[in-house]
């Protein structure tokens, strides 16, 4: 997010993180802007660690933002009324933008400031607030090519949905007891007889590979 507001002029400031909520302060003019670079950071953000995971597709329901709220209070909600005994006037609602919301307010999806805003102090870019560039970052290998290596890829994926150890070493045992339970070869080999051309019988070697399960994201 800094690096989009520094790139783009956005004059954002940020107040407080609670928990999954962020929270910037912004003057209205770049409120929309402001939005489109919460949504991009956190396509970004969600980008990289699926990335890192071995999962080359990323959903639209975690790509982006529910909503992005816009209000003048710091409450919970935009529709909270925050009546109380010593506020018994409502405070009017904000507003809630879905990344389409966003979308039509920022022109399709652009972060460029207007035409009277860009200057010369914007055209000037600093190349060290850029990203790292994707050669830094070392490739994972996707779920495809996990399940090629013969790793267990469904073992793996069912332990990154746990959060007790205990749990995570119950997995693990159950998954090296069922591999021990099947033969050494990961191929079974069968000897069948058949008979030649030639009137002889000849060995032929069969081999039976078992069946790779597909996890579709």
């Amino acid at each position: 997010m800094t690096y989009l507001a520094r790139r783009y002029s956005i004059d954002v400031r940020f107040v407080i993180s609670v928990h999954d909520e962020i929270r910037y302060m912004v003057p209205e003019c770049d409120v929309p802007r402001a939005e489109l670079a919460l949504q991009v950071a956190n396509l970004w953000v969600r980008s990289l660690f699926s990335y890192r995971m071995g999962i080359e597709d990323l959903p639209q329901s975690v790509a982006f933002f529910s909503a992005v709220d816009i209000d003048t209070t710091l409450r919970k909600e935009v529709d909270m009324e925050c009546v109380t005994p010593t506020n018994p006037t409502p405070i009017p609602p904000g507003i809630s933008h879905t990344i389409l919301d966003t979308l039509a307010a920022t022109n399709g999806g652009r972060l460029e400031p207007s035409e009277e805003r860009l200057s010369a102090e914007f055209m000037l870019v600093d190349h060290s607030l850029y990203p790292a560039s994707s050669t830094d970052i070392a490739p994972a290998p996707s779920l495809a090519s996990r399940a090629d290596m013969g790793e267990p890829d469904s073992v793996w994926l069912t332990s990154q949905m746990l959060s007790e150890g205990k749990d995570i070493s119950k997995l693990l045992s159950d998954a090296k007891r069922a591999a021990a339970a099947q033969p050494r070869s990961a191929t079974s080999r069968a000897r069948v007889s058949s008979k030649s051309s030639s009137g002889y019988s000849e060995s032929k070697r069969v081999v039976l590979k078992g069946k790779t399960s597909t996890v579709v994201m």
